[in-house]
């Protein structure tokens, strides 16, 4: 059944992605060099990029009301990710503060509106508002217990968390600046990828940021939807190659109508 074939996937990709990040970087610390220590880094690298992008089709064959319910399963107890107190999430949270054109301001946030897509429990989402990111900061998710933490945690007036499926709707209003963080693999499709580009861009007002956060280097399938907009442009790009999961965080910046954009460049820090 189309069931148990989504599960066979599921389990062979898990294993997959198991065996390169330990069984392969094991060997690697191990101490193989040369010829052979490359060899192994590089298939190190094919295979996890084509796990990670596996896991975007593979979330494709489960049904949104089925992807709800895990997704509420893992938030049975408070924060299955370790956001708040993995090293690897808060050095991503200061990657993510850092690449900003506009610097944050506790007396003058430079963005009026924040929108931040998969906030989760909130714990980056709170960080916006209080470190003078955003006026403004609205966090989504569609995990109901996940949002009753998130308020727990920021019972500020200048943040809101909505319940929402980002593949159905996206708050209203405009928004200076939004984050997409980690969660277009969810989406299952590269077509709903761009489809959620297509509307985002409706939303970011002109001169605008989003920002994008994806496994490197399958965010090179993820982000595409995104770099093809004729509206939006590359501003800065961060590779971070962390051993235990390497990631790209890649800023845009919404066109000014009045404004010629140049073909985009992208400003590499590492």
């Amino acid at each position: 059944s189309l069931t148990v074939r989504c599960l066979e996937l599921l389990l062979v990709g898990a294993g997959l992605i198991y065996l390169s990040r330990e069984g392969l970087l094991l060997t690697m610390k191990r101490g193989d060099s040369g010829a052979l220590g490359e060899s192994v880094r590089s298939t190190l690298r094919v295979v996890r990029g084509a796990c990670e992008v596996g896991v975007l089709y593979g979330w494709g064959l489960i049904r949104p009301r089925w992807r709800q319910r895990a997704f509420a399963w893992r938030y049975r107890d408070p924060d299955p990710w370790d956001y708040d107190t993995s090293r690897y999430e808060r050095r991503k949270y200061e990657l993510k503060m850092q690449i900003l054109p506009r610097q944050p301001d506790v007396q003058a946030p430079p963005y009026d509106r924040v929108l931040e897509l998969g906030c989760s429990e909130g714990a980056f989402t709170c960080r916006l508002a209080r470190e003078g990111v955003g006026k403004h900061v609205v966090g989504v998710d569609f995990v109901p217990l996940a949002l009753e933490r998130a308020r727990t945690r920021c019972p500020d007036d200048a943040v809101e968390f909505r319940l929402m499926d980002i593949t159905i709707a996206l708050p209203e209003g405009e928004f200076d600046l939004v984050f997409c963080s980690e969660i277009l693999y969810y989406l299952g499709s590269r077509s709903r990828i761009a489809d959620l580009a297509r509307r985002l861009c409706a939303k970011v007002r002109p001169g605008g940021h989003i920002v994008l956060v994806g496994p490197w280097p399958a965010a090179r399938v993820f982000h595409r939807p995104f770099l093809n907009r004729p509206e939006l442009r590359v501003v800065a790009e961060h590779v971070e190659r962390s051993p235990a999961r390497p990631y790209v965080i890649t800023c845009l910046e919404r066109a000014v109508p009045s404004e010629e954009w140049r073909p985009w460049t992208s400003r590499r820090a590492r």
